[in-house]
């Protein structure tokens, strides 16, 4: 793992999922009275939940949430709207990032952004969620406050396979969810000795690991992955004479794509009508994909692996041109 993602074994656990990540650390930090906690409009619903969470039960704590308008043009918007909101609220304690947005899909300038949070004495906590397999790693380089991020979504791990990275100087604050036998026992030992989890996906690691170097690594699976979902979103956007997530091409993740739904005749644009559609269609036309509405504008988010071809996304283009107003 330490060799993946370019850090070393001594800053590094592994976990369940980036969920238990951001809720480990989370709940490790010691919030006061009037302290905050920020994340955006884009953060997962989880983590969100969890910055809710944990400042509930704080009198006085409040949870904040950046406001990320669409379309964005540039990195540099992001990073001032940042900065801007740093400033004006110079209580924050710590900032949910994503390296990945979930689930729309827009990678965020962590570097930039991380730099940032240390100038305003805010801890970093980047949620790579999707990062891993998609985007090239060095921990130690990027040099937050806390990564974590998930192998079961893009290196072809089972499920329940993920890291947590922690920087050197935060280890005796982070303690994992569950305290058992190895209380105050060191990183690696309180992480693995959580009661009678089943961690065997954490051994499957090194034969995923040696699945994704053997079939070209990084660089020859994002060659494919990621020409492919960019053929097949130009390909939805001109069937259904819609348009893209409006986003620059620099903020696109390698293997996934937003596009814009057209009017259906029997789903609308809410929240409640996604999750419809999408079980419609899994179980109407064995399609699994994601549908979101995004500013009650409705998108389809399409992912590539290597198993993929285009004939798949012909598919999903085809059902939704039946579904059509």
């Amino acid at each position: 793992m330490a060799e993946f993602v370019k850090a070393k074994a001594e800053n590094l656990v592994f976990l369940m999922n980036a969920t238990t990540g951001v809720n480990s650390v989370l709940k490790s930090v010691i919030l006061k009275p009037g302290d905050g906690v920020l994340a955006t409009n884009l953060t997962y619903k989880a983590v969100a939940n969890t910055c809710n969470h944990i400042c509930n039960k704080v009198q006085g704590a409040e949870a904040h949430f950046l406001e990320i308008t669409l379309p964005i043009k540039s990195e540099d918007e992001i990073v001032q709207i940042y900065s801007d909101y740093l400033t004006a609220h110079p209580n924050i304690k710590i900032a949910v990032i994503d390296h990945i947005t979930s689930p729309t899909a827009i990678v965020m300038p962590i570097r930039r952004l991380i730099a940032l949070c240390r100038e305003h004495n805010v801890l970093s906590m980047i949620d790579g969620a999707h990062a891993p397999g998609q985007l090239p790693l060095n921990l130690e380089e990027i040099n937050a406050d806390f990564y974590t991020g998930n192998f079961h979504k893009w290196v072809y791990t089972p499920v329940s396979c993920a890291l947590l990275w922690i920087n050197p100087k935060h280890h005796n604050m982070v303690e994992p969810l569950v305290t058992s036998h190895c209380y105050k026992q060191g990183l690696h030992k309180s992480f693995f000795m959580q009661g009678t989890q089943d961690q065997t996906s954490y051994f499957s690691f090194c034969k995923a690991y040696s699945f994704y170097k053997n079939i070209g690594g990084l660089e020859t699976i994002i060659s494919y992955t990621s020409s492919l979902v960019t053929e097949a979103a130009l390909m939805l956007k001109e069937a259904w004479g819609t348009s893209l997530l409006e986003i620059p091409s620099s903020m696109e993740a390698p293997n996934m794509r937003l596009i814009k739904v057209p009017p259906l005749k029997d789903f609308t644009t809410s929240m409640d009508d996604s999750l419809k559609l999408i079980l419609h269609l899994i179980n109407n036309y064995k399609l699994v994909t994601l549908i979101i509405p995004v500013k009650d504008i409705l998108y389809i988010r399409i992912s590539s692996q290597i198993y993929n071809v285009i004939e798949d996304y012909q598919r999903i283009r085809d059902v939704i041109l039946e579904l059509r107003a």
